[in-house]
C-alpha cells in the first residue's frame, strides 16, 4: 500500500477499494412499470418486508433503533408482521444523545423491550480493534467495531438494519449530479472526516483514485454513482453489516451461524426503485417521508434527531432545542475550557472527552503512535504535538486520533508492515 492510500484514509476514514458495480448499473435501466405515489411505495415496502420475514430463519428480531428515519420504518414493518414480544431494540452511545435516548422513547411508548448499551462502559482495547478491522477493513474506526457488539448483543435472532434507507431516498443528492467533475469535486469535499486537513502533507491534493470519466460505463447520476458505489459500498456498508464492503444483491440478508443480519433496503427491488425515481420526488426525502407518514402516523408523530428531538421541524420545542444546541456548541468552540457543551446530536461517544479522560483510549492512542513512528508512516505528523494541544484544550484532536489508530490499525492487522 502507498503513501497517497494512507493519506487518503487521514482525509476520508475509509477507502475506496472495489469499483466494479455493474450488478448495481443493470438496475438503472428504465423502468416504465413503476409509478411514484405514495400508493405505489406502500406496496413494494410491504412486498420487500413480507418476502424478508418469510425468509429469515428466526422468529425474534432485534432492531438497532436510532433517532432517524430507517430504523423506525423497520420497527413499523415488524409491528406490522409479528407479535411485539418478539421484537426487541436496542440503542447504543450515552445518556444524553438523541441517538441513545429516542430509541428508549419510541420502545417505551410500544411497550417493546430495550436494551440500552451505553458505550462508556466498553473498554477500548487494541487487541479487539485488530480483531474488528479484521472483520470490517479500512472503515470508520471504532463505529464498525460497536455495531457488531451490538449486532453481537443477542442470539438466535433476526438483526434488521437500515442500510441504504435515506441516501437512497435522496439524503445524499447533488445539484450538478450530470456533470461528472463538479460533482466528483463535490463528493470528495463532502468525505472530508477531519475539520482541518493537519494530517495531510503541505500543498497535497485529494483524488478520488485514478477515475475518469470515459471510462466509467454507467446510466446511473453522478451523484448516486459515487454515494453508491464508493461511500455506501466501502465505508458504511463494513459498519452496519458483518461485510467487508457491499459487493452483490446477497448481502442485503447475510445468514450466519447465530443469527441473520438484514438490510431490506439494500435489495434489489428498492434500490431499482429509487435510482430510477424521478429527482423532485427524492429532494429532501420528499416521496420516502410522505410514504412513512402515510403508513406509520404514530411512529413518525414521535421525536425524532432530524427534528433536534422536538416531534415536528416547526414546533416551538424543534426551534428552541436547535437554538440551544447552536449557541452551547458557538461557547464551546470558542471557550472550550468552560467546559459548556452540547453532545445531543453526538453518534456513539464524545470522543474528544474519551482521549482526554480515559486511560484505555489514550494507550491505545499510544499503541498505535508508537506502531506508526516505528514503521516510519506518515512522518510528517506530530502525534505528541497533537496530544499536547488536545489536553491543553487549544485543538479538539478526537476524530483525528480516531483516524490514525484506524490507519495503524487497518495496517498491523494487514500485515503490511512490520508489527
Amino acid at each position: 500500500m502507498n503513501t497517497n492510500s494512507y493519506i487518503s484514509y487521514l482525509y476520508s476514514g475509509y477507502l475506496n477499494i472495489q469499483r466494479d458495480f455493474e450488478w448495481l448499473d443493470k438496475c438503472s435501466s428504465s423502468c416504465a412499470d413503476n409509478e411514484y405515489d405514495v400508493e405505489s411505495l406502500v406496496f413494494l415496502f410491504d412486498e420487500v418486508f413480507d418476502k424478508l420475514f418469510q425468509e429469515t430463519n428466526f422468529s425474534n428480531h432485534l432492531i438497532p433503533l436510532s433517532g432517524g428515519w430507517d430504523s423506525r420504518a423497520i420497527l413499523g414493518a415488524a409491528l406490522d408482521r409479528v407479535d411485539r414480544k418478539e421484537i426487541q431494540t436496542i440503542s447504543f452511545g450515552t445518556k444524553g444523545q438523541l441517538d441513545f435516548d429516542i430509541g428508549k422513547h419510541i420502545s417505551m411508548q410500544l411497550g417493546i423491550e430495550h436494551f440500552a448499551l451505553d458505550l462508556n462502559t466498553v473498554k477500548f482495547d487494541w487487541d479487539d480493534l485488530l480483531l474488528s478491522v479484521k472483520r470490517s477493513p479500512w472503515t470508520y474506526v471504532p463505529d464498525a467495531y460497536f455495531n457488531s457488539i451490538a449486532r453481537k448483543t443477542f442470539q438466535n435472532t433476526s438483526v434488521w438494519v437500515g442500510f441504504l434507507g435515506d441516501p437512497l431516498a435522496g439524503s445524499h443528492l447533488f445539484d450538478n449530479y450530470r456533470n461528472f467533475d463538479a460533482t466528483k469535486t463535490a463528493f470528495i469535499q463532502r468525505q472530508q472526516k477531519p475539520q482541518k486537513n493537519i494530517l495531510l502533507p503541505p500543498n497535497y491534493k485529494v483524488e478520488l483514485g485514478p477515475l475518469e470519466q470515459e471510462k466509467v460505463k454507467t446510466t446511473l447520476h453522478w451523484d448516486d454513482f459515487f454515494d453508491l458505489t464508493v461511500r455506501q459500498a466501502n465505508c458504511i456498508a463494513p459498519i452496519v453489516l458483518p461485510v467487508k464492503r457491499w459487493s452483490s444483491w446477497e448481502d442485503h440478508h447475510i445468514r450466519q451461524e447465530f443469527n441473520d443480519v438484514i438490510a431490506p433496503f439494500a435489495t434489489k427491488a428498492w434500490v431499482s426503485y429509487w435510482i430510477n425515481a424521478p429527482r423532485k420526488l427524492r429532494n429532501n426525502q420528499q416521496l420516502y417521508l410522505a410514504m412513512l407518514r402515510y403508513k406509520f402516523p404514530l411512529l413518525f408523530k414521535m421525536p425524532s434527531k432530524y427534528y433536534y428531538g422536538a416531534s415536528a421541524a416547526g414546533s416551538q420545542k424543534y426551534h428552541l432545542n436547535k437554538f440551544k444546541h447552536r449557541f452551547l456548541s458557538k461557547i464551546y468552540r470558542h471557550f472550550p475550557q468552560l467546559g459548556v457543551k452540547s453532545n445531543i446530536m453526538l453518534n456513539y461517544l464524545d470522543f474528544n472527552e474519551m482521549f482526554r479522560k480515559r486511560k484505555d483510549y489514550q494507550e491505545v492512542l499510544a499503541t498505535a503512535s508508537d506502531f506508526l513512528e516505528k514503521n516510519d508512516i506518515c512522518p510528517w505528523i506530530d502525534i505528541k504535538k497533537m496530544n499536547v494541544e488536545h489536553n491543553r484544550l487549544k485543538v479538539d484532536h478526537g476524530t483525528n486520533f480516531l483516524l490514525l489508530i484506524g490507519l495503524a490499525a487497518n495496517l498491523c492487522a494487514d500485515n503490511i508492515v512490520e508489527s
